[in-house]
Formats: C-alpha cells, structure tokens, sequence
C-alpha cells in the first residue's frame, strides 16, 4: 500500500554492523619489573641536563662551589653545589674534537681544557664564561694550574701543559697569554711524552708522569 511504502521510504536502509575490535595485547618487557625499579624516584629529580656523549673528565672547584665536567665530543657544563641539591648553570660547545684535559685553579676562579683540535681555552668559573682561547701548534694533553707557593704569591694564575708527541711541558698565562699563542716557557724534563700534571698549591710544586712511568 502508498502507507506502508511511504513509511519505510522514512527510516531508509538499516545501518551497517560496527565492526568489533580486537583487543591489543599490551607486550610485556622480559625484564619490566627491574626497569621500573630503576627508574628516579627521588622528590628533586626534575630534569637530566646529561652530556650526549661519554662523560671523560669531572673537576671540583671546591673554593666557590662549582663543580665542572667534559664530554668527549667537545662540550662541557658548569653545575653550581646548593644547598641540598646541584644545580645546572652553563653549557659550552667548547672544543672541535675530543677533549683531553680539564683543570681549575685552586682558588676555584678559573678553568682550562685541552683538546685534540689543538686548542687551550679559558673559562672565569664564577661568571659562566669561556675568556680566552689559546690556538696551539701541537696537540695538548694534560693540563694544571700553577703558581706561587699559598700566602707568598699571587694565585695560579698560569697554566702547565704537556705535548702529545714530544716530552715538552709548555707554560702559558691564564690572564693575557700571546696572542701567537707562544708559551711563557718551555721544560723538557722528561725523555718521554707526558701524561699526568698534578699541582700542590701549599707548595707551588708540579707532579708529572710520563708514557714510561717516570714520575
């Protein structure tokens, strides 16, 4: 009849059935439990501001709080010690290669790093900034801080670095080195490369070792 025609004319064709999903099965890890357990719970974990390569070096200047470290791919961070937590302060994309030293003075004032792009920079620690750079005609290795004997001279205000490739150890000025970048002086005390430089500020002395183990 026109009724029954008109009425289905209304409604239209009937909807198609909704297809019913498969649940997922969530894939657990072999070891899920002791990756959770490792995971940082302390209350002052906010943020890692971790290198992005092998972290080789790590020096402290204890005087004013500051603790630096170096990565191998050239770059180095300045973290300053609070009171109950450290706190990140400064990133320098440093050196073109990898860094073979790093140093500060014992005063905590200054910094050095020695790198394999034959270059000796200079940061002032308490400013967050890099002040000098130094381009070598070899390539350094070890580095300290130098200076008069504590109380009888002014503080290290030089800078102890040693040669890849012949046993010289070259002296430059942490405050204004030549801008030829020609060492204060020079030593070859040592027959061989050296590796090791370690300073003692109550008595001015420098301690080295060489590739031999000459001490």
């Amino acid at each position: 009849s026109e009724s029954s025609s008109s009425d289905d004319d209304g409604f239209g064709p009937a909807p198609l059935a909704a297809e019913v999903k498969s649940k997922k099965r969530r894939r657990k890890l072999e070891f899920e439990a002791v990756f959770l357990e490792a995971l940082p719970s302390a209350a002052s974990y906010e943020r890692s501001y971790m290198h992005r390569d092998n972290v080789t070096h790590v020096a402290v200047a204890a005087a004013t709080g500051f603790i630096l470290t170096a990565s191998s791919d050239g770059h180095v961070k300045l973290w300053k010690k609070m009171a109950d937590d450290v706190e990140f302060v400064k990133h320098f994309h440093s050196h073109l290669g990898v860094i073979h030293a790093l140093a500060v003075s014992s005063d905590g004032q200054r910094a050095c790093t020695t790198a394999s792009d034959r270059a000796l920079k200079f940061y002032d620690v308490q400013s967050y900034d890099m002040t000098l750079m130094v381009p070598l005609e070899y390539t350094p290795t070890a580095c300290c801080f130098v200076g008069a004997p504590r109380g009888r001279g002014p503080p290290q205000s030089r800078v102890a670095v040693a040669d890849e490739a012949s046993p010289a150890v070259r002296v430059y000025s942490a405050v204004l080195p030549a801008p030829d970048g020609a060492p204060l002086a020079e030593f070859r005390i040592h027959s061989s490369p050296v590796l090791c430089l370690a300073s003692h500020p109550p008595s001015g002395a420098v301690i080295s070792a060489d590739t031999r183990g000459v001490l």
